[in-house]
Formats: structure tokens, C-alpha cells, sequence
């Protein structure tokens, strides 16, 4: 009875993101505690106070983007067109163009870029965001991209993951992504000399 509820309302939730929760199905079949363990956390990965919705979803994209899953990328871009993020912005998040990016997109986008490349230039990053928008802010993007990675990696272990490519952004797709976040991962670091 209750995974006949969990199912019902998983689909509603499938169709509130855009995309499939398959995932999310085969594991209140198979272990209820640990779908109720998982859902735990949901308000961790929505925690924001003080960062912008377009800098949390730029975090979120390239977090996601860089674990290769198709399906939850185009739910991370669906999520960051709800909240307000502007078409142009993940147009450019998806197709490698930072530096089309409005402050402070960029620079968040920039840090989650380092954070996850482990490219020796988080720290740089992080210092631009501390000092313009504050350590709170440093904490709720870190937070973003940490628990942006969970459902991919999720859903890669379980066999229901499916590799990036084309992601529709209001009806018009763009390629996006591939192993190593290529597209994202072309992005020239904008960081001086």
C-alpha cells in the first residue's frame, strides 16, 4: 500500500520536473528506507538564503553537467527555468560560453567549474565570492554542487542513468555535456594571469 502511494506520488513529481524518476521508483521498491533516508535530503539540496537563484542553478548545472546524466541535467535546467533563469544565461551555461555569463553567475559558476576540475583555482574563486557576496554564500554554493552530484551518481549505480546530449531549453535543444563536461568544461577560466 505505501509503495502504491510512493508511486503516486512520484509521478506526480516526474511530471512537476519534466523527467523521469525512475530511479526514484526502483528504489522505494526495493528498500523503503533507504528511499526515506534519501528524501532526507531534499531540504539540504534546496537550502538557499543569500545566493541568487541564477548563481545556485549555474552551480547546480555544471555539478550535474559533470557527471554525465542526461536526464538530470535537462531536470536541473527545467528546475532553473521554474525558478526564473533567464534562457539566455543557461544557453550560455550549456554551450561553453562563460564569459557570456552576467556577474556573479560567472564567478559562481567559475568556483563550481574548479571545484569539481580540482584545478588548483577553487581557492581563488572562493575568495572572489567571499568578498563579494560573502562566506554564507561560499556555503550554500559548495552545499549545491555537492548535493547537485547525488542523483546522478545515483542513478548511474542503479542503471538508470543516460549519457548527456541534447537539452531543451523552452523547446529548442542544445548539446550538452559528455563525459569530463566537455561542453561546460571548454569554458576559458576568466581568473587574470
Amino acid at each position: 500500500m505505501i509503495r502504491h502511494l510512493l508511486h503516486h506520488q512520484l509521478n506526480r513529481l516526474e511530471r512537476q520536473l519534466g523527467g523521469s524518476v525512475d530511479h526514484l521508483r526502483h528504489l522505494a521498491d526495493v528498500s523503503l528506507p533507504a528511499f526515506f533516508k534519501l528524501m532526507l535530503t531534499g531540504p539540504a539540496a534546496t537550502h538557499r538564503r543569500t545566493a541568487s537563484l541564477d548563481m545556485l542553478h549555474a552551480v547546480r548545472i555544471a555539478a550535474t553537467a559533470h557527471e554525465d546524466c542526461g536526464s538530470c541535467l535537462q531536470i536541473a535546467v527545467n528546475l532553473a527555468r521554474r525558478d526564473g533563469v533567464a534562457i539566455a544565461v543557461l544557453r550560455n551555461l550549456l554551450n561553453g560560453l562563460a564569459t557570456e555569463l552576467p556577474e556573479p553567475v560567472l564567478t559562481a559558476f567559475q568556483f563550481a567549474q574548479s571545484v569539481l576540475s580540482r584545478d588548483g583555482q577553487d581557492e581563488y574563486w572562493r575568495t572572489q565570492l567571499r568578498e563579494n557576496f560573502g562566506e554564507e554564500v561560499v556555503v550554500e554554493l559548495s552545499l549545491a554542487i555537492a548535493l547537485a552530484r547525488i542523483f546522478p551518481v545515483l542513478k548511474r549505480g542503479t542503471g538508470f542513468a543516460t549519457p548527456c546530449g541534447r537539452v531543451a531549453i523552452e523547446g529548442k535543444f542544445t548539446e550538452a555535456c559528455a563525459p569530463g563536461m566537455s561542453a561546460l568544461g571548454n569554458n576559458e577560466k576568466v581568473r587574470p594571469a
